[in-house]
This record gives C-alpha cells, structure tokens and sequence, in this order.
C-alpha cells in the first residue's frame, strides 16, 4: 500500500461512506491507486471495536478499563443505579459531620 497522507485516508472514508462514491471513483478523484483505496476502506477499523471493562463482583462499579489500564474514574452501572435508588433517603446527618456543619453568617 502507498503512502498515503491521514488527510486523503479521511477524505476516503468520508466519500465512501457519507457520498457513497465507487471506489474507482474516489480513486481517480483523489489521484491514488484504486488498489490504495481498496486497502484503506478493507482496514478493520479499530475506534470501533468494543471496550472491555473490569468490574468488580462486589460492587456494581466499574473501576478499571482495559484500554487504557487506569482507575482514575469509576462508572455506575445500572444494577448499581437501581440499587441506589431503592434504598430509603435519610435526610439525617452523619455524626462524623456534626461537627464540621456550621451556620451561615447572617
């Protein structure tokens, strides 16, 4: 396969699949091999491959994705959501915050 620059790679993609163009004619209006084009519109395209998550079986929190191996965020599930929402709401303040609640100045 030539090298051919991201910039006509998108443009490729874009008159396939959005003005659906024949390939000879992307080709030919792009001034590359038909083969090229050929090529790049055969790639398996990885964006849209499926993101496999970690997750944890005592919580219903996902902690840790395996693209990128980072547990800098963590994701509600919905099992969790469903669980969060059927538990009563308290409107009592825990007695760890008693303490730290103060009043505003009036």
């Amino acid at each position: 396969m030539a090298n051919v620059s991201k910039t006509k790679e998108y443009a490729i993609r874009y008159l396939k699949q959005v003005i659906e163009m024949e390939n000879r004619q992307i080709a030919k209006e792009l001034k590359v091999s038909q083969e090229t084009v050929d090529n790049i519109l055969g790639q398996e395209q990885p964006n849209k491959a499926a993101i496999k998550t970690v997750t944890s079986k005592t919580d219903s929190f996902i902690r840790e994705t395996t693209g990128k191996n980072t547990q800098n965020v963590t994701i509600m599930t919905q099992t969790a959501s469903e669980l969060s929402d059927s538990k009563p709401k308290s409107n009592t303040i825990s007695s760890k915050y008693t303490n730290a609640i103060k009043k505003a100045r009036e």
